[in-house]
């Protein structure tokens, strides 16, 4: 009995420590390519063989992005793969698996080129407005990905479909006038191929937005309980979250990369290396923005959880049912081997939603009230 009762602790712990090492990993790489500085003279090397400077570029920025995945394989094959197998979170084959990792890192490694195309080519041009003109991109850019998100990068992965469950689809329509909201679509995503999770979101802008919701939901969640994961999922449309998410980013883009523009030349100098406008010094803006990304995740997570209550809290006033609330958010928790009392410093740094007794708890305190 105990066993059971502590699996999703021993989960949970497994997955901390994963995130932990791959960190401080990561940091042991950087480090150690700078020590020897690697990327100075593989660029250098890039350059004299490919004469053309964008095919040198290309090629300088695929082959570190290929090492790195090849050097972090193994921490990805056991997070993603052997872990869920393990915890009997996952029925997906290894050749699945495999494929959809590629597709993933193809994606990431395309955008990352993208980025960092228009990153270089703003601080050549651009000497001291450059931080300005890359931030503008990179917030454009980041609307654009949100937009494809649902309609080409999702299908990538999973099937989608428009829901046929049709006293569903009522309920949902209802709950989206309660709200003012011209009814969006609402889509069922095929996990069960791959995952046993459930999984609910709201993604997607303009004509793009829609509700979507994990086929892992059918038949162990009651309508009710159903109707308030979309109720959910409405709030955050009806409170702009995620408007709000890409403002907050947006804020922590700029501030950045203009520090990076205030502080970079000083940082170069001293680690003898070459400016920040140049390739072979690409170390160290890995280092700015890893940096700053652990810095500012918890008040990112904040953000976010704050943004979650407000949902849970519409989401119970739409429904006047916290009864369904509490037994969704207790299956949620049991089928997502969700870590019920985390700890304070994992809260901070590892979860964009509240844990799952917070929000139960939450749920048991509501008193039943207007919208608003």
């Amino acid at each position: 009995m105990s066993q059971v009762v502590n699996r999703p602790k021993e989960y949970w712990a497994i997955k901390y420590r994963l995130a932990i090492l791959e960190t401080l990993y990561f940091v042991v790489l950087i480090i150690g390519a700078g020590v020897f500085k690697i990327t100075p003279a593989f660029f250098s090397w890039a350059q004299h063989a490919f004469r053309a400077y964008p095919i040198a570029f290309i090629f300088y920025f695929s082959s570190l992005i290929i090492t790195y995945n090849f050097l972090n394989f193994p921490f990805s094959f056991y997070h993603s793969y052997r872990l869920e197998h393990n915890f009997g979170l996952s029925n997906q084959n290894f050749r699945s698996w495999l494929l959809d990792y590629f597709k993933q890192t193809a994606l990431s490694s395309i955008i990352s080129l993208i980025l960092l195309s228009v990153f270089y080519a703003a601080v050549s041009y651009f000497q001291y407005t450059w931080w300005i003109w890359v931030a503008v991109f990179w917030i454009l850019f980041s609307l654009f990905l949100a937009k494809l998100v649902p309609i080409i990068i999702i299908p990538l992965f999973y099937k989608t479909s428009p829901i046929s469950d049709e006293p569903l689809k009522k309920r949902i329509v209802l709950l989206a006038e309660k709200l003012n909201i011209k009814l969006i679509d609402v889509f069922e995503i095929e996990l069960s191929k791959k995952t046993l999770k459930a999984n609910a979101a709201f993604t997607g802008l303009g004509k793009t937005r829609r509700v979507l919701l994990g086929d892992t939901l059918k038949d162990k969640y009651t309508q009710n309980e159903i109707e308030l994961i979309v109720a959910h999922e409405l709030a955050h449309f009806h409170y702009r979250h995620i408007w709000k998410l890409i403002s907050i980013n947006a804020c922590f883009i700029t501030g950045s990369l203009y520090l990076i523009f205030r502080t970079a030349a000083a940082v170069t100098d001293y680690l003898q290396m070459e400016s920040i406008a140049s390739p072979g010094s690409f170390l160290v803006l890995v280092g700015y923005l890893t940096g700053l990304e652990i810095i500012f995740t918890p008040l990112k997570n904040f953000c976010s959880c704050y943004f979650e209550r407000q949902a849970d809290n519409l989401a119970l006033k739409l429904t006047q049912n916290k009864e369904s609330f509490i037994t969704m958010m207790e299956k949620l928790s049991q089928q997502n081997l969700s870590d019920p009392s985390p700890s304070f410093l994992a809260k901070i740094f590892f979860y964009d939603h509240p844990p799952v007794n917070e929000r139960i708890e939450a749920a048991r305190n509501f008193k039943n009230r207007d919208i608003s």
